[in-house]
């Protein structure tokens, strides 16, 4: 569970690198705000650490239903996307499963794998403006996934992950 302050880290960082790998494409940016806003809200109510209020509920929805499949960069881009889709989708369920279920090495994994939405934004920063900025995005995100997880330390201890490995 993040804090408020580590929300707003997290948020400020996000919408930074969002506005980064859409460049000047406003129907990229469109597409990475719909997807990166219904993500959260969806996690907070699946995490049950967060009151989310109706009007979010719609906002998610109407982006889900509506937004996303009338926007201009999701239509033209289709094939690549949903395919990221779908892996974003079952690394999420991966994660949640094994920090439930999982081992300490499970759940050290678990930790990286919920954070695989942040795959799409050198993807969209390849599509919007090429291979150098799809690179530099894809750096700032190993730097920012360093960040998290100094910020939201595991609840688990991790001498007992290093022993576990040592033993095996």
């Amino acid at each position: 569970m993040t804090t408020p302050t580590q929300r707003e880290v997290i948020h400020n960082k996000t919408a930074d690198m969002i506005k980064r790998a859409a460049g000047d494409n406003d129907e990229a940016f469109d597409y990475l705000a719909f997807i990166f806003q219904a993500t959260r809200v969806i996690d907070d109510v699946v995490d049950n650490d967060k009151e989310i209020n109706h009007k979010s509920y719609f906002t998610c929805m109407e982006n889900l239903f509506v937004r996303l499949h009338t926007n201009k960069f999701f239509t033209a881009n289709y094939g690549a996307l949903v395919s990221q889709h779908v892996t974003i989708w079952n690394t999420w369920l991966a994660a949640n499963h094994a920090e439930e279920k999982g081992d300490l090495i499970d759940k050290v994994h678990a930790r990286t794998w919920r954070l695989y939405i942040d795959e799409l934004l050198p993807l969209v920063a390849l599509l919007t403006q090429g291979y150098e900025k799809m690179k530099e995005l894809d750096n700032d995100i190993r730097v920012f996934t360093a960040l998290y997880h100094r910020m939201d330390p595991p609840d688990f201890n991790l001498e007992e992950v290093l022993k576990d490995v040592r033993g095996n």
